[in-house]
């Protein structure tokens, strides 16, 4: 992947899990896109580290890793970014096994993402669904590895 620089995004494009209201989704990208980010404390937000070079790693600031994906919402009806920290990825590669192991793949399975709590105390929940809905022909995706169109 590029080099990213700091992106002033809308949440609007993104997928938002409301505590005790789980979401409904559909990965769509076959693989995660890989992502390591800085929370500034002072903006209240999270900068893409740009790697060698960069001055909040140069301070000693480590980079958090996350993963980034194009999802169906089908609560939405939509595609949104669906963005996740290591904790979910843990369940995501479980559920991966678990499936592969069927002769199925997890980007033809729904998944109910739910969350609970708040703050460092918010945890996610993620379960296949037995019986995934159909999502529309010929979806846009949104370009995660290069500049986001939003």
């Amino acid at each position: 992947m590029g080099a990213y620089s700091e992106v002033n995004v809308r949440s609007g494009n993104f997928l938002k899990i409301e505590p005790n209201k789980p979401a409904v989704i559909r990965l769509l990208d076959k693989a995660p896109y890989s992502l390591r980010k800085h929370w500034d404390q002072a903006k209240k937000t999270s900068i893409v580290c740009n790697g060698e070079g960069c001055t909040l790693c140069a301070e000693g600031h480590e980079p958090r890793q996350t993963w980034a994906a194009n999802v169906y919402s089908h609560d939405q009806s939509k595609v949104l970014v669906f963005e996740w920290g290591p904790s979910v990825m843990k369940i995501l590669k479980t559920i991966d096994t678990d499936l592969e192991k069927q002769g199925i793949k997890i980007e033809d399975t729904d998944l109910s993402v739910s969350k609970s709590g708040t703050g460092l105390e918010t945890k996610y929940a993620v379960v296949p669904r037995m019986k995934s809905m159909s999502i529309p022909e010929g979806l846009e995706l949104h370009e995660i590895d290069g500049d986001l169109p939003f």
